[in-house]
């Protein structure tokens, strides 16, 4: 049986990626990355989902999980990815969220980081990464991830 794209959700942990049936919750395919390890950042680009696995780039075909492409980005160091695409699902939100995680993770704001976000002057720039960070929580609404959860 064909997978088909929109009928897919895609959950990144432990260097794997799982595809699971939107409606059902059932896993349609599993894939592990062969290098790195951690958390995997997740973008789908249109008919293709990029992977980066702490410095590791890899091109999943999205119905199958079958690798299309990898490139190791020799000389650019490891860490969390944050991938953006024209093509990509990332929304204005997500790549401000990214933004800010990012500068957090990484312990100073980046003008990349920045400029992908498009809501912030260049002299946001000169915030800490808290600040930075506090400044896009008080001008946009989070969403679901960062809602505190509460329990009894």
């Amino acid at each position: 049986m064909t997978n088909k794209l929109e009928e897919l959700v895609f959950v990144g942990f432990n260097k794997q990626v799982i595809a699971l049936d939107r409606y059902t919750g059932e896993k349609k395919w599993e894939w592990k990355s062969p290098k790195g390890s951690g958390y995997p950042s997740i973008l789908l680009d249109g008919d293709r989902l990029i992977v980066s696995v702490y410095g590791y780039t890899f091109c999943l075909e999205p119905t199958t999980g079958a690798l299309v492409w990898e490139n190791e980005l020799k000389g650019h160091g490891t860490g969390i990815a944050c991938l953006v695409s024209t093509r990509g699902s990332s929304s204005e939100a997500g790549r401000a969220v990214c933004g800010a995680v990012t500068a957090i993770l990484t312990g100073r704001s980046y003008a990349v980081s920045a400029e992908m976000a498009g809501q912030y002057s260049k002299s946001a720039l000169l915030l800490s990464p808290v600040q930075f960070f506090a400044q896009f929580v008080s001008n946009r609404v989070l969403p679901p991830l960062f809602v505190p959860v509460h329990r009894a």
